[in-house]
């Protein structure tokens, strides 16, 4: 039998009951302790508003215990009806009514007394009590209680002794939560005690503060005459940053606004955006809490938000409102540059902008360009010192040809060098990216150059010195390697132009003795171009003849010119540095030196000006200033090597000054006043030299000079231009043994202008309007808002609408017209004004209105502009307009003139309106007006003989022609001159001149017949004219008239005496013409009856 196996399981855990049982004691004692956590909370919470409110009570009533004990004058205690009327009483038992408003006054200061005048401080002074220091800076207060809001106030009287009230800057809330203000002055005059009670209440809580002051002096009770409360509504609103700058993904709430007024109980604002902006940009709902979300893809530069009150002021019935800007700052470019390069061989040619040379070091530059930077963001507070920096400097492509990628990197720059052996044409792309822009969400914005590898070129020695003219150079260190022996030596200098213009000089010459001279005025050069000498000297013994004097002795000379010079021109490299690459002679290394254009200098306040503009100090011919007009400015005659030239030698005394003016950058649009001419080598004066200024020399400097201040044509931007004469004088001869391009010429003296260190000033005459129309061109003396605020002609200046002076005769106004010599004055029609608050400025639109000759109206607005209610000067806001009626525009000795000529829409249109027959007027004249200048310009009339008037019906169009004269010759030929033909249509607003003026035919001739090889016409009737064809004869003689097409002077009238035949084949008139004998046929015509014309069918 087998045998069972017995499992015991083991059942361990809480019965139902137990868990029960355990639940119901843990809620006990859980709720157990968190009610007393909850009453614990609950007590310190109330115990923390309890001393609050005792804290706020202390205070407030601290206060209002130092303003009476110190009272000097008078206590007055008031409660304020419905109808705002102050009662006064002694204590709240004697008012008559439960005043919501209460307030309790004390004046320090000679109070506006009840009854009979004022008393004086003296008189309520006590005996016993020592004289006040009058010296003591004294105010009268007010402590105001409204139940409204259950909050009492503190103010201090304006110097007009008028209270602020709540809702204004200067009235303060003292405390908040009084539900009941209490005062008792019963007791002052007899015991000096003020007894004060205030009740205060937050929740459930309540809570009472009383208590006795004493007054230290003896004052009056209740005897200032208190004015009734304005209850009318009043509100302002300032904002605190006026402008902020933030960036796109931003998130920024403003600061609340200061909204101030009288009796303001609402304060809230509402926020709008103004214009344009990305869908992402927008006020977060509530707009009440002016938190504004910039897009993360706003590309606006600046956008406005509109702040607006909801209260309504009650005198102006409008919100008050003001406009923070909104500058939204972000980088939009990332521009890399080669700011330098290294190189191997400093003589070689420096690299194109996109280049680098085999070899060399370069340093990168990056610019960071956007909108706003530099400028802090009020969102996130970053300072904005690294808005341009740049960072990520990486190797995109081309990492093959630099040593080690980017050696080293700032928020700048990057350097980089190009390996020796770096493949020539390969290309090297580097990157950066804007730092600011890769920590913001609508970057990164980056920037990329691409530099491609050119081939270094061999390498060259410096001299150790300068080149200069008018000076030479010591260049011993050619001759370093050359055996002591032979003391001959051919110098060889290759001048090359670096712009690449002028072939290069080459000339070898002789030197003896081992000092040699490089001399730059040995060669005719351009002084305004940079040049590179390159220079290696020669043995003049070649090395085999060198070597068999060594070995036999005897006589050693020079090799013939001939052979040295063929030898060194065949075998000089074709490359810089140019070195011989021969095996007959002897060589040193080369050596280069470069030469450039020869520069002056001048020092003005303080700082010395090398090559450089000067842009003085403009000069105000109104300030009545009697300091030179430029000031200390004078030539310097420090010799240094960043001149070029021997200042002594060669400038000092050969300055010349030249002067322009011309309010343009290009000196080619300046005017000249007195120049230096380089070919006559004089002064040339125009007209206007010593007209208005002069210029002199004081030593080297020059002088400019005001002829005569009063001249207001003085003003304008003068320019002086230096220069000075230059005479090549060399002083070494060269003893030449070849050369190549070598100009031997000298040019004697020639003129060199020296334009980048020209010098600029601005004579003005300072006015408050710039106007720029038709009418009026200059500066005129409009009145500054301050000005206006005193003359009657702008009444009502606070208003924000637009209005018109208050005038009916126009306004005189002294004016400086642009060329002008002295003032001028305008007269305006008159001027419409505004008052715009939220710039606190004015914006006015001056404006001419005219009529001429009662046929030309026209009015011109001279812009709109702006200035601040302190400013000095108006900004234009928007340019000049004209309108006028004029419909007409024709041409007279060589000018347009304007004039009013009825369209066929208006009832004086002088034509039958859609007639298709032509009309025509005679005898018409036409007044027009100068086109450039309505207002003023000249009046020209022309005197139309006829005016025609055609209507073509089915483009609904008529044309208007102007003749000035017409001839018919031969019944059939009319030459007509007219001033211009027109056109209108429906919709057009003036007539369209579709011919000038001209003169053309206007003929009938319906023949062309060839005489003498050319093509003239004629006109003959049709064979249905009975009279031209003798009623039913078939043949007639009749002299025929030719000219020819086009001829407006007759002078091609041809006369034929001519017989006519005529007959009619199918239905067709047929013509022949015959000479005068019947003996020569000139033509068999037919006539074409669609074209009503004579057409060639035979001879």
């Amino acid at each position: 039998m087998g045998k069972k196996l017995r499992i015991q399981q083991q059942n361990s855990g809480f019965s139902l009951v137990e868990l029960i049982i355990a639940i119901a004691i843990l809620v006990i004692v859980t709720g157990a302790v968190c009610s007393f956590i909850i009453i614990t909370s609950r007590n310190y919470a109330n115990g923390n508003n309890d001393i609050s409110v005792q804290q706020e009570a202390q205070l407030a009533l601290n206060q209002i215990s130092d303003v009476i004990i110190d009272a000097t004058q008078s206590i007055n205690y008031v409660g304020y009806d419905e109808s705002n009327q102050p009662i006064k009483a002694l204590k709240d038992s004697e008012f008559i009514f439960t005043p919501e408003k209460k307030a309790l006054i004390v004046y320090n200061t000679v109070t506006p007394a009840s009854g009979e005048g004022t008393e004086e401080p003296s008189t309520y002074a006590d005996p016993g009590t020592p004289a006040e220091d009058t010296s003591t800076e004294l105010h009268n207060y007010m402590f105001y209680w409204q139940k409204s809001d259950e909050n009492l106030y503190f103010s201090m009287a304006d110097a007009g002794g008028r209270f602020p009230m709540p809702g204004e800057a200067d009235c303060v809330l003292l405390a908040e939560n009084v539900t009941e203000f209490q005062v008792d002055l019963s007791q002052v005059e007899e015991r000096r005690v003020v007894k004060l009670k205030l009740n205060f209440q937050t929740g459930t809580r309540k809570f009472e503060m009383a208590n006795n002051i004493t007054v230290r002096n003896k004052v009056v009770i209740n005897n200032a005459d208190i004015e009734p409360l304005d209850k009318r509504v009043r509100v302002n609103i300032k904002v605190k940053k006026p402008v902020v700058v933030l960036e796109p993904g931003e998130t920024f709430h403003f600061s609340t606004p200061k909204v101030t007024g009288t009796n303001l109980l609402n304060k809230n604002v509402t926020w709008k955006i103004e214009g344009e902006v990305s869908e992402g940009t927008k006020m977060l709902s509530p707009n009440r809490d002016g938190i504004l979300q910039i897009d993360s893809e706003e590309r606006l530069k600046s956008f406005d938000v509109k702040v607006t009150t909801e209260a309504i002021d009650e005198e102006s019935k409008k919100q008050a409102e003001t406009t923070i800007t909104v500058y939204v700052k972000r980088v939009t470019k990332v521009t890399l540059n080669k700011k330098s390069e290294e190189l191997l061989n400093p003589n070689d040619n420096i690299p194109g902008k996109l280049e680098v040379m085999q070899g060399s070091t370069v340093v990168l530059v990056g610019t960071v360009d956007g909108v706003n930077l530099g400028n802090k963001c009020d969102s996130c507070g970053e300072d904005p010192t690294g808005d341009r920096y740049l960072t990520g400097w990486t190797v995109v492509s081309g990492s093959g040809s630099l040593q080690n990628g980017i050696q080293d990197s700032d928020h700048e720059t990057a350097t980089i060098q190009i390996k020796t052996d770096a493949a020539v044409g390969s290309t090297i792309t580097i990157r950066a990216v804007s730092d600011l822009s890769s920590r913001r969400p609508y970057g990164p914005v980056q920037g990329e150059i691409t530099l491609k590898v050119v081939e270094k070129k061999n390498p060259a020695k410096p001299t150790g010195g300068q080149l200069q003219y008018g000076d030479k150079i010591k260049m011993d260190e050619l001759l370093a390697g050359f055996t002591t022996t032979i003391d001959h030596h051919v110098i060889c200098i290759r001048i090359v132009d670096n712009s690449g213009e002028e072939s290069d000089q080459i000339v070898a010459y002789h030197n003896t003795g081992w000092n040699i001279w490089v001399e730059p005025e040995c060669f005719n050069l351009d002084l305004t171009k940079t040049y590179t000498f390159y220079m290696q000297a020669l043995e003049a013994v070649s090395k085999e003849h060198y070597k068999e004097w060594q070995e036999k002795g005897g006589y050693i000379g020079p090799e013939p010119d001939g052979v040295i010079w063929n030898e060194y021109i065949n075998h000089v490299s074709s490359k810089a540095p140019y070195g011989y690459e021969g095996d007959v002679f002897q060589y040193s290394e080369v050596y280069y030196a470069t030469l450039e254009p020869p520069k002056i200098a001048f020092t003005y306040n303080k700082k010395r000006y090398v090559d450089e503009n000067i842009v003085c100090d403009d000069y105000n011919l109104l300030s009545d200033s009697w300091n030179a007009v430029l000031g200390d400015l004078n030539f310097d005659e420090t010799q240094d090597s960043s001149l070029n030239i021997s200042i002594s030698k060669r400038v000092m005394n050969n300055m010349t000054y030249s002067l322009y003016v011309g309010e343009e950058n290009d000196q080619s649009q300046w005017t000249k006043i007195r120049t230096f001419d380089a070919d006559s080598k004089q002064y040339i004066s125009t007209e206007l030299d010593n007209k208005y200024v002069s210029l002199s020399q004081n030593s080297h400097s020059p002088v400019l000079n005001i002829k005569d201040k009063q001249q207001l044509a003085t003003s304008g931007t003068y320019h002086i231009v230096p220069g000075f004469q230059y005479t090549r004088s060399p002083e070494t001869t060269l003893n030449l043994v070849g050369s190549q391009n070598y100009d031997t010429s000298n040019r004697g003296t020639i003129y060199y202008e020296s334009s980048n260190s020209s010098i600029h000033v601005t004579i003005s005459a300072e006015t408050t309007m710039d106007v720029d129309s038709s009418t009026f061109k200059g500066g005129v003396c409009f009145p500054l808002p301050g000005e206006m605020k005193t003359d009657w002609r702008f009444p009502n200046l606070d208003k924000t609408d637009w209005q018109q002076t208050n005038i009916s005769w126009g306004m005189y106004f002294r004016a400086i017209a642009e060329g002008a010599n002295n003032l001028t004055s305008i007269t305006i029609s008159g001027v419409n004004y505004r008052y715009v608050p939220e710039s606190n400025a004015y914006e006015v639109e001056p404006y001419i209105e005219q009529t001429r000759d009662n046929t030309l109206k026209i009015t011109i607005s001279l812009g709109v502009y702006r200035c601040g209610v302190n400013g000095k000067k108006w900004e234009r806001q928007s340019e000049a307009k004209e309108s006028n009626n004029g419909t007409l525009l024709f041409s007279r000795n060589g000018k347009e003139y304007l004039t009013y000529y009825p369209l066929p829409t208006q009832d004086n249109f002088p034509f039958e309106k859609e007639k298709e027959e032509q009309q025509y007027k005679e005898g018409q004249y036409i007044n027009g007006y100068e086109k450039t200048n309505l207002l003023n310009g000249s009046t020209e009339g022309i005197n139309c003989a006829r005016i025609y008037c055609e209507y073509d019906k089915n483009t609904k169009t008529y044309t208007l022609t102007l003749a000035e004269g017409e001839e018919t010759k031969d019944n059939f030929w009319t030459i007509r001159r007219i001033y211009g033909k027109y056109q209108w249509e429906a919709g057009m607003a003036k007539w369209s001149r579709i011919k000038d003026a001209q003169a053309y035919v206007d003929t009938t001739a319906n023949l062309n017949m060839n005489l003498d090889g050319q093509v003239y016409r004629t006109f003959i009737p049709e064979v249905s004219d009975s009279n031209y064809w003798n009623g039913n004869s078939n043949e007639v003689w009749r002299d025929l008239a030719f000219y020819q097409d086009g001829d407006v002077t007759g002078n091609t009238r041809k006369q034929l005496s001519c017989k006519l035949k005529r007959q009619q084949s199918n239905g067709i008139d047929m013509i022949e013409i015959w000479d005068n004998g019947g003996n020569s046929c000139y033509g068999k015509y037919q006539y074409d009856s669609t074209l009503k014309c004579w057409k060639l069918s035979g001879n």
